[in-house]
């Protein structure tokens, strides 16, 4: 394998300057869309908005429960984005956010959206302020990062933030501590995080073990889920053991 050359010194340039510098393209398997189907398929292209915001004012708008829209999976607020969503009911964007939002119907399916049929994502980036000197060797590492591949470095996106005590939530994990794991990941605000965003992680917070009421405070499907097999766990142990 050939090695990428290192640049000489810092790589200067200027990443995400407006959300048309960073475009992703969501992949779906080639098969689903179909002609009939009981769910109904849209594209949903955004700017500026991430995933779960955008479908709150869709759900809102189109008086439909955000837990019957299907997506298989979220998409960043600081770019242009095209995925797809599923829902058995018509859905439409508030007129107010037609310039940033646009949803169309382009088919159906036989299951709704989740994020096991999300294939893939086709990502474009724009580095602006290149310097003149740095460009031949990005031009060269090119070639060799589409023979080689690249390293996809994962941060607060997937893993949240650095926690003082826990460190990255996945460690509790790793000692057999699942519940803070996943608290963590639920309940500890980042920041940058809208106001909105962190009072509802406050409210889960203080919350947390009474599985009905944080069913209740869910945002996504994927919360809901949890919670409610959360509350089915504890029920399952509370039965008392037949002697």
């Amino acid at each position: 394998m050939e090695l990428v050359q290192p640049f000489s010194g810092f790589l200067v340039y200027d990443l995400k300057q407006t959300p048309e510098d960073f475009q992703v393209e969501e992949i779906l398997p080639t098969d689903l869309i179909q002609k009939t189907g009981k769910w109904m398929i849209f594209r949903l292209q955004k700017s500026g908005w991430n995933t779960l915001d955008a479908l709150l004012r869709i759900s809102k708008e189109s008086k439909v429960s955000i837990f019957e829209i299907g997506y298989a999976g979220k998409k960043d607020r600081h770019a242009s984005t095209s995925q797809y969503i599923s829902c058995q009911k018509p859905l439409r964007v508030p007129k107010e956010l037609t310039k940033v939002i646009q949803l169309d119907k382009i088919g159906f399916s036989k299951k709704s959206l989740s994020t096991e049929l999300n294939v893939g994502n086709r990502f474009q980036l724009v580095l602006r302020n290149l310097l003149e000197k740095e460009i031949e060797s990005i031009r060269n590492n090119f070639e060799k990062i589409t023979k080689n591949g690249f390293i996809n470095y994962y941060d607060s996106q997937r893993f949240s933030r650095f926690h003082s005590e826990f460190r990255l939530p996945i460690l509790p994990f790793f000692k057999g501590d699942a519940e803070t794991c996943l608290k963590l990941i639920l309940t500890d605000p980042f920041p940058g995080e809208k106001k909105q965003a962190r009072d509802r992680k406050k409210i889960l917070y203080d919350l947390w073990g009474n599985w009905s009421q944080c069913e209740k405070w869910s945002k996504s499907k994927l919360e809901k889920n949890i919670f409610s097999n959360l509350k089915k766990e504890k029920k399952r142990h509370k039965k008392p053991i037949p002697i």
